[in-house]
């Protein structure tokens, strides 16, 4: 099992067509962080690689931004894998 951390900095474009204001973009740059697990059915290691099938899930903050519009975007995973 492994427990992993994620960090880094993103920008994002959102339009929007808002009651009252109309159509509009934002374009916001804040820092993305999270983390994850993940399982490995197969214990094996050749060469210093794992080998075989795995599930993960993560959490992540990908809009992380305290402005006066306060966008938040959090997103849930959950995945599959195959390391060979």
């Amino acid at each position: 099992m492994t427990l992993y951390g994620l960090a880094g900095y993103g920008r994002t474009k959102i339009s929007a067509n808002c009651p009252g204001i109309g159509a509009h973009t934002h374009s916001i740059t804040s820092p993305a962080f999270g983390a994850g697990l993940e399982y490995n059915f197969n214990d094996t290691n050749i060469n210093g690689k794992r080998k075989g099938w795995s599930i993960w899930g993560d959490i992540i903050n990908v809009m992380h931004n305290k402005t006066d519009k306060k966008f938040n975007d959090t997103i849930l995973a959950l995945g599959a894998g195959y390391h060979f």
